[in-house]
């Protein structure tokens, strides 16, 4: 059992270390498409985080790269579950202007505001007494996804305890039902 425990833990860290080699040669194009982000989350709360909340407008159709929403997503469920105990974590969705806001925030112990510029270099964990628990790749590759598609991530303490995590994401509006987009001709 401990050896199949490590080799999941070890293939985790192999394809973390692929994925960021790949955004830092800048060789994981995106893939645009028009999505209806609020269903996106809800199916990634359900695997990763079953307990969150999430507050969304349903349908918020955007234009955007849902694989690298998801994982954003995906990275910072995973982040709240393992850290910040899985309780009391809320998934907020809203438009801005022309971006996508998506919030994740739990109410774990948070960390210290010293460490908070920290939170997105790689390897790095704010309580080395957790080494066992996962790879300290995670937030770094969900900002890294935030400014491929030129949004950002940023983490902040949250109100009575724990951490938010925002990411901006610009997005495009969908289009009308029934038209299709246009092409180079």
């Amino acid at each position: 059992e401990l050896l199949a425990a490590d080799t999941v833990r070890l293939r985790a860290l192999v394809e973390d270390l692929l994925e960021i080699s790949r955004l830092d040669a800048g060789s994981d194009a995106g893939n645009p498409a028009e999505f209806d982000a609020a269903a996106l989350a809800a199916a990634v709360i359900a695997d990763r985080c079953p307990g969150a909340q999430l507050v969304a407008p349903s349908p918020l159709r955007v234009g955007s790269d849902r694989r690298r929403l998801e994982r954003i997503l995906g990275n910072l469920l995973d982040n709240a579950s393992r850290h910040g105990g899985g309780s009391d974590v809320t998934v907020l969705l809203r438009r801005e202007g022309s971006d996508l806001v998506a919030m994740v925030a739990d109410r774990g112990p948070g960390v210290p505001a010293a460490d908070l510029g920290r939170l997105f270099d790689r390897f790095y964990k704010a309580d080395p007494s957790r080494a066992g628990t996962g790879s300290g790749l995670g937030l770094a590759i969900a900002r890294s996804h935030a400014r491929a598609v030129g949004g950002d991530l940023v983490a902040r303490p949250r109100p009575g305890g724990g951490l938010e995590f925002e990411a901006r994401l610009p997005v495009t509006e969908p289009l009308p039902v029934g038209e299709a987009p246009e092409t180079d001709r």
